[in-house]
């Protein structure tokens, strides 16, 4: 009886870990000290790793869809985001206007990288590659109007100095796609141009990076409530991994702060892993956490085997 009482209350003791009770005390400490990794994926230079990614009938499959759609791509110019589509959320009710150009750019850009990282060619694709970021960059807003910060007017305008640097879904999911374009072309856009490459990278910062290092900065979704949680918390951690290479301090701060967010949603799930939210929002609720999760463990290699083996994390996979 005494061993079955031990076994069950050891599982019970298990079940009510927290996630920061299973991330190593020392994971800041190992990020100040330089002790990190950020080659998360292999860089467009290095052939011989894009050309063992394309290896493979489905792959291969894969790889001339991309091609056909990036050649489509490179007779046409960034679709046009009018300022108009930002207040149609205001003033006739529309998101439609807004986040299909929105998404339309990010997606295309997407495609064009990819593009060019399975052909290594460069100069087919970096001017269109270019001029998406630079479009994108130029974008007021990368906050959605709908996830923005109005206050008390009536105007279809939001508060400027509010939502500029307002962390949604979408805004930190732009953060991410800039910083891992970044990190994949690092050598051809720095040949083109290090000054381009760094607007492209201090914007980024100044717009996204920063303003969630500020610790007077507070967000609803730092609660740990639901999805937004680790979805834009895994968002945050790849770009930042990338754009904050160079400064480890912020970089252990970030990935402190994203822990902390993460540890929240993960505390207030079930010990079966339920999703409150629906199944089909599991991609972006418990999902995410595990991108997450993937992302530290390449960052800090080995700092998150205990929480592969917790038994919670295994019920929300």
């Amino acid at each position: 009886m005494k061993k079955r009482h031990s076994v069950g209350r050891c599982l019970s003791d298990l079940k009510t870990l927290s996630l920061a009770d299973l991330l190593p005390r020392n994971l800041a400490d190992h990020i100040r000290m330089g002790k990190f990794r950020t080659d998360f994926y292999p860089v467009c230079s290095d052939r011989a790793a894009w050309k063992k990614v394309i290896k493979g009938k489905l792959q291969a499959r894969t790889a001339s869809g991309i091609l056909v759609r990036a050649e489509e791509l490179l007779l046409h110019g960034v679709p046009e985001l009018p300022a108009t589509a930002y207040f149609d959320f205001r003033r006739i009710k529309n998101r439609t206007n807004l986040e299909t150009p929105y998404f339309l750019r990010r997606t295309n850009l997407g495609i064009l990288v990819s593009a060019c990282c399975i052909t290594g060619n460069f100069e087919k694709y970096g001017d269109s590659i270019i001029n998406y970021l630079w479009a994108i960059t130029e974008e007021r807003y990368w906050c959605f109007h709908a996830h923005a910060t109005y206050g008390e007017s009536d105007d279809v305008c939001p508060e400027d100095s509010v939502t500029r640097r307002q962390i949604d879904l979408f805004s930190a999911g732009t953060a991410s796609l800039i910083a891992l374009t970044l990190h994949l072309l690092e050598k051809e856009l720095t040949d083109f141009s290090p000054r381009v490459y760094e607007i492209l990278k201090d914007e980024t910062l100044k717009r996204i990076i920063i303003p969630f290092l500020n610790p007077r900065l507070k967000c609803w979704w730092m609660t740990g409530r639901n999805n937004w949680s680790p979805w834009i918390c895994d968002n945050l951690l790849l770009a930042g991994s990338i754009l904050l290479k160079d400064n480890p301090v912020r970089l252990a701060a970030l990935v402190k702060r994203t822990a902390r967010i993460c540890c929240r949603f993960m505390d207030q799930y079930p010990d079966n892993g339920f999703c409150a939210e629906g199944p089909g929002y599991w991609n972006k609720a418990a999902c995410s956490l595990a991108y997450w999760i993937f992302r530290l463990d390449k960052l800090v290699p080995g700092s998150v085997e205990r929480i592969y083996a917790d038994p919670k994390f295994t019920a929300m996979m």
